[in-house]
């Protein structure tokens, strides 16, 4: 139940870890050690950012703006007035503002919410900035001004030092005549460049035609990422996750309510 400034979980009973909405260990935690013997591949294993561990690096896009007890989701790189300043005037800014000019001036406004969101969330906390790398436009229009890959990844080094721990890579889809390249992992390229320039300043995010566990766990063999951000298939198949870990023979643990279906009656536990 929940009040207005309260939130109450529903505890299981002594011994029991099923029928309750927070489990341990988590959904989509790895077995360690596996049942068949082989090593997690990366994509099972846990990832620590500050003060928090994330038990695989499967992670949902925001596919709207959410909130918690300790977080906000934006579409920064899309629709946020600081998204915009970033890229410029340009092909789809026309409009000189006092961001705009040089790209010192363009990505002020990010760094200003930046410094603002570090400053006042704990140092726990980790802080993600998803980006638009590329508006798909440098070949179209190669002598126009357009937001390209290589602004992408100095940007990422000014996020870096301001205090950003991951930066979650995209591109833009603004303009009709734009040539996006689309296929399995098709935006997984801009990744790779921002991981190869600052890969020990910040992780890096790869998003986009991500569908089936081999194809995420290539994007981190490859060093494109270090996690992976799905969003459609997620929207298509709820149990994204434990389908990724068939893909992979990874054997992972479900809700006990919804195990109980597929591998018989759960266990009683200790509470942790």
């Amino acid at each position: 139940m929940a009040t207005s400034n309260h939130f109450e979980f529903n505890r299981p009973a002594p011994n029991t870890s099923y029928f309750t909405p927070a489990q341990y260990p988590p959904a989509g935690t790895a077995f360690d050690p596996q049942p068949n013997g082989k090593p997690i591949p990366t994509l099972f294993k846990p990832l620590k950012i500050r003060g928090v561990e994330f038990q695989n690096r499967i992670w949902l896009s925001p596919l709207c703006q959410y909130s918690s007890d300790n977080g906000v989701v934006q579409e920064w790189q899309h629709a946020h007035l600081g998204g915009i300043f970033t890229r410029g005037p340009g092909l789809t800014i026309v409009e000189a503002t006092a961001y705009g000019g040089s790209f010192e001036n363009r990505i002020r406004l990010a760094v200003e919410v930046v410094d603002a969101v570090r400053a006042v969330i704990p140092p726990t906390m980790p802080l993600f900035f998803r980006v638009s790398a590329s508006e798909w436009l440098e070949e179209v229009f190669p002598n126009e001004p357009s937001w390209r890959s290589e602004d992408t990844v100095r940007l990422a080094g000014v996020l870096a030092e301001h205090g950003v721990d991951l930066i979650d890579v995209s591109s833009s889809g603004n303009h009709p005549a734009q040539k996006i390249k689309t296929g399995p992992a098709y935006q997984a390229h801009f990744a790779e460049a921002v991981k190869r320039a600052h890969g020990d300043k910040i992780l890096v995010s790869a998003v986009g035609a991500i569908n089936d566990g081999q194809l995420a766990q290539s994007v981190l063999d490859k060093g494109q990422a270090d996690v992976v951000f799905v969003g459609r298939m997620f929207q298509k198949n709820p149990g994204l996750v434990w389908k990724f870990a068939d893909d992979l023979g990874v054997e992972i643990h479900v809700a006990g309510q919804i195990a109980w279906g597929f591998r018989g009656r759960p266990k009683a536990v200790a509470n942790k």
